[in-house]
């Protein structure tokens, strides 16, 4: 079983991390052209005043290290029985 995950900003990512550390594989689709959703435009994060980049950057390591299918570019255009139809 694969599970789609739609939208790859932090929870997506985050998502995708957890279903690996229990065996589940899965698939991040997302319509941008670069993970990490609005995190990527911001630059410290209230009320901690930690920078992004240090909450970021791990997260897509490790999507990167867990070798999660990642589809960028692209949308979801519609669900069937079997899975989703993409852009």
């Amino acid at each position: 079983m694969k599970v789609t995950i739609i939208g790859g900003g932090v929870a997506g990512l985050q998502t995708a991390l957890t279903l690996k550390s229990l065996g589940i594989e899965s698939i991040i689709v997302e319509k941008d052209n670069a993970l990490g959703g609005k995190l990527r435009g911001w630059h410290k994060l209230f009320p901690t005043m930690t920078p992004a980049e240090e909450v970021l950057n791990p997260l897509l390591d490790g999507i990167k290290d867990a070798n999660v299918e990642v589809l960028l570019s692209t949308e979801v255009l519609a669900f069937e029985e079997d899975g989703v139809q993409t852009s």
